[in-house]
């Protein structure tokens, strides 16, 4: 089982909504952001925008996939959190 493809985003148009996201959320005093998607969705999508695995619960929601959290450090707030990429 598979779910929709997604629509191709540049990588510009993804590092500026990253961007956009991490600003606003440091500027709310947020220092991580969660993600939790199942294994056959997008662990890979946020392994690249620097997520980090930090749970994993098999088998969920059915035998050979796996619900996946994951975490992302933004910073602290009044630390420069700007992205040197």
């Amino acid at each position: 089982m598979t779910g929709p493809t997604p629509p191709s985003i540049s990588a510009s148009a993804m590092s500026s909504t990253g961007s956009t996201f991490k600003t606003k959320a440091v500027g709310r005093g947020c220092t991580h952001a969660f993600v939790t998607p199942f294994t056959f969705q997008a662990p890979a999508f946020y392994r690249r925008l620097g997520y980090e695995e930090i749970v994993r619960r098999k088998p969920v929601p059915t035998p050979g996939r796996d619900d996946v959290h994951l975490r992302k450090d933004l910073g602290q707030p009044g630390i420069d959190v700007t992205e040197t990429r």
